[in-house]
């Protein structure tokens, strides 16, 4: 285990408390692995840590290229594989000190980790987030011990927070009170800048028509899995080259869970003489190749938001999605599934041009919005 980043000096509390100083737990990834689920995880620490709460990450996925946020300590993991993770994972959690643990996970991981509650509880509050778009599904394919550990550990969490409410329903359906579900807001404010030298090569070279160029870029991105549409994504790029220069950045965040289908996937868009396929980049390097696309595009078929969404729009770059789950209302929709009315939008939203924005502050965090999270911890 090796730990990055140390608890720097003390921040001041914006909000001051007449209770305590709180002690977070979060559990979850930094990056890389990039990702939904990371960037939320760095964006909620750092909230955390400007309002001058403690806070300290525990992170199973090893890699020695973690991001640091300031004023959070850092737990990383340095075993490799699906078991010696999970292991130093649980014992951690039930070794750290502290008032409240947030759980964050996506896929079935979350199950196993949710599931340690059971041994994790001792007097402190615990919170999940689970950010996958379609709990049931995940829940569906779990083996059984598996299933009723999960439903056991769900109704004893003391809040869950939903993304979306197909997330509320699933959660409401395995017997979980209404009373202990709790929304937020999803893009929490960024906690960094975008940096054009920290994107890939292939990418820093393109020149969008919005800033001079011949190009229109359009842009998706996610984790090599059949829903997130990549295939709609090419076709429409086909459709476009015909009447305009085009090239679509793929941003592939790691690898799937169906080999097959990614080795098939990775084969098809390396030979596609107008697609840059890119790997996992720093969030600063990946917010600036949102900033740099003429249109970020979304047809997933299975979503529990899209932060990339609403980073994309804030960075003043239009953006197309599927209307699965609750989006950014800024954000352009179609229905899910109908690929010939995804075609007809993406041509209008691309013919649009573009329309700057302002980027949050992370100094500028809504006081209200902070002291709901707060509750959620105390």
């Amino acid at each position: 285990m090796t730990d990055q980043g140390a608890q720097s000096e003390q921040h001041a509390t914006r909000y001051p408390m007449d209770e305590e100083a709180l002690n977070v737990l979060l559990v979850g990834p930094l990056s890389p692995p990039i990702g939904g689920v990371s960037s939320h995880v760095e964006r909620l620490a750092a909230v955390l840590a400007t309002n001058g709460i403690q806070c300290t990450v525990l992170d199973m996925y090893a890699d020695d290229k973690k991001i640091t946020v300031p004023g959070v300590s850092h737990k990383v993991c340095s075993m490799k594989g699906k078991v010696l993770p999970i292991i130093w994972l649980f014992f951690h959690m039930g070794l750290e000190r502290c008032d409240a643990v947030h759980i964050h996970f996506s896929r079935s991981v979350g199950w196993f980790s949710i599931a340690s509650v059971l041994l994790i509880k001792r007097r402190r509050r615990v919170i999940l987030t689970l950010h996958h778009g379609d709990q049931a599904a995940v829940f569906r394919k779990s083996v059984w011990p598996i299933r009723v550990l999960a439903v056991g550990a769900l109704r004893r969490m003391d809040k869950i927070v939903v993304l979306s409410s197909e997330q509320a329903l699933f959660y409401q359906s395995v017997g979980v009170p209404t009373d202990r579900l709790v929304r937020w807001e999803v893009a929490l404010p960024l906690n960094v800048t975008p940096d054009q030298a920290l994107m890939p090569p292939e990418v820093q070279k393109l020149r969008p028509i919005e800033a001079g160029g011949e190009e229109t870029i359009l842009m998706t991105s996610g984790y090599p899995e059949t829903y997130y549409g990549y295939e709609e994504c090419v076709e429409l790029l086909d459709r476009l080259s015909k009447y305009m220069p085009c090239k679509l950045v793929i941003s592939l965040y790691g690898t799937g869970t169906d080999r097959v289908y990614e080795h098939k996937l990775r084969t098809v868009l390396l030979h596609h003489p107008n697609v840059v396929l890119v790997g996992p980049m720093p969030s600063a390097g990946f917010l600036a190749l949102l900033a740099k696309a003429s249109v970020y595009l979304r047809p997933s078929k299975v979503d529990s938001y899209g932060l990339a969404i609403t980073d994309a729009l804030n960075v003043g770059t239009p953006c197309l999605a599927s209307d699965v789950c609750n989006r950014d209302p800024r954000c352009e929709t179609f229905p899910t599934g109908n690929k010939e009315a995804f075609m007809r939008q993406a041509l209008k939203v691309v013919t649009r041009g573009r329309t700057l924005r302002v980027r949050p502050k992370l100094d500028q965090v809504d006081v209200a919005h902070f002291d709901y999270i707060e509750k959620c911890y105390r």
